[in-house]
């Protein structure tokens, strides 16, 4: 399986396990949206080869995924800093209300921040940014 393909699939489901597990339990939510962020920094941080590239089709749209030199380096910054917030965001945020819908919007912002970075092509990029906006929209509300 592609790299690219599993860091997605780690984000989206770490960002449904962090909103099931946020109505049982609010240490398991904690540790799962942690793990969610941390797990695809320490993937893409030993295991990403810079001219892998991911061309596929959906819904009759040829779509390019791929990473460039400027893009590694601006993806180090995102997963960097964005462990760090998730950890602040867990020790800020104690004791406030919907806490499994803010972090898993928080998860699904810094992978679309990471599609962004990702993308080759104007479509992709559009995708990701909607997602990105939203999601980061629904974190503020």
């Amino acid at each position: 399986m592609e790299m690219i393909y599993l860091i997605f699939i780690i984000f989206l489901g770490g960002a449904i396990a962090t909103f099931l597990a946020g109505k049982i339990s609010g240490i398991l939510r904690d540790i799962i949206f942690l793990g969610t962020l941390i797990v695809p920094a320490v993937l893409f941080f030993t295991k990403i080869n810079i001219t892998q590239t991911v061309d596929f089709s959906l819904l009759g749209i040829n779509l390019q995924w791929g990473i460039t030199n400027f893009g590694y380096i601006f993806t180090y910054i995102v997963l960097g800093l964005g462990v760090l917030a998730g950890i602040y965001a867990v020790a800020a945020m104690k004791g406030k209300e919907n806490l499994g819908f803010f972090y898993s919007n928080f998860i699904l912002s810094i992978m679309a921040m990471m599609g962004i970075l990702f993308s080759r092509d104007l479509i992709s990029f559009f995708i990701f940014w909607e997602i990105m906006t939203w999601s980061s929209y629904l974190m503020v509300v």
